[in-house]
């Protein structure tokens, strides 16, 4: 078994940022958030242990790719709550202050420019999908068969969350916790990742670097810049609308969060099992001839 598990925790990577937060009430919630539910983090961290820890096979592969995908997913939803915050000026809504409105649509597009590719053309479906499908050898880990009823839970409350949930807080307080989580994994996983390809597949040093560009791509500032974002939408859509930020209950939208994250993680564990197998190769693209997306 070769063992690449990382010194540092998810909370080390997200508690720097943490310490950022301006708004007092935002940033004692995230705070207890994040304390609260260091079991949740420990099985997150657990599952991302046993994946770049051991061999595994095609078909564990396929699950934990397909499933893990489903907790990433954020630029429909982004871009469907600045969709709402439009419907608003449409449909009347009264709006206390609409130069605020849309600097809370304009933060949220500063968010989704980069999963969208803008400035540079690199879809980040398009870095995903070359990452899995280059490990996966193949890809049909696009499959519904490889999805784990807590991943698919989990998506499917998110989008509920900012695209169906009548108060648009509801959506804002979510992107807030999944845009710093998320800076969380990326930095916890991107060396873990790195040292699994070097040891377990046959890859060279530039085919590792490209097949996991995803990852990297969502290092080093990435994520914090848009939960900057994710901030200045929540503050300016308050200001928009006379919300007082701290009545609501965000400690509690940050633990569902985190619980439902470790749920959906801690059932690609379940499902896939993680026995060590034979070891597999992960052909180089010159061996495999997949045709891969840009």
């Amino acid at each position: 078994m070769s063992h690449t598990s990382n010194q540092n925790h998810i909370i080390d990577y997200v508690s720097p940022a943490l310490s950022d937060v301006g708004e007092p009430s935002l940033r004692k919630a995230l705070t207890n958030a994040f304390r609260g539910e260091s079991d949740a983090l420990k099985v997150i961290e657990s599952c991302f242990d046993q994946i770049t820890g051991d061999y595994h096979s095609q078909e564990k592969l396929k699950h934990f790719f397909r499933s893990w995908m489903m907790t990433n997913n954020s630029a429909m939803c982004i871009s469907g709550l600045s969709n709402r915050m439009t419907m608003q000026t449409r449909d009347g809504t009264t709006i206390k202050d609409k130069d605020a409105l849309f600097q809370a649509i304009a933060s949220l597009h500063r968010i989704s420019d980069e999963d969208l590719g803008v400035g540079n053309g690199l879809l980040h479906w398009d870095l995903f999908y070359r990452m899995a499908t280059s490990i996966c050898e193949a890809d049909d880990w696009q499959s519904s068969r490889y999805l784990t009823a807590e991943a698919e839970a989990f998506k499917r409350w998110k989008d509920t969350q900012s695209l169906k949930e009548p108060d648009l807080m509801a959506g804002l307080l979510t992107t807030l916790i999944h845009e710093i989580y998320t800076h969380g994994e990326v930095e916890y996983i991107e060396p873990m990742f790195h040292r699994w390809l070097s040891v377990n597949s046959n890859f060279d040093e530039a085919e590792r670097k490209r097949n996991l560009f995803w990852i990297t791509a969502h290092c080093n500032g990435t994520e914090t810049a848009h939960f900057g974002h994710a901030q200045d939408a929540t503050t300016y859509y308050c200001s928009a609308h006379g919300i007082d930020l701290a009545a609501y209950d965000m400690e509690a939208v940050f633990r569902d969060y985190l619980q439902r994250k470790a749920r959906a993680m801690e059932s690609i564990s379940q499902v896939i099992n993680f026995t060590p197998v034979k070891r597999m190769t992960f052909r180089s693209a010159a061996e495999r001839q997949v045709p891969l997306t840009a």
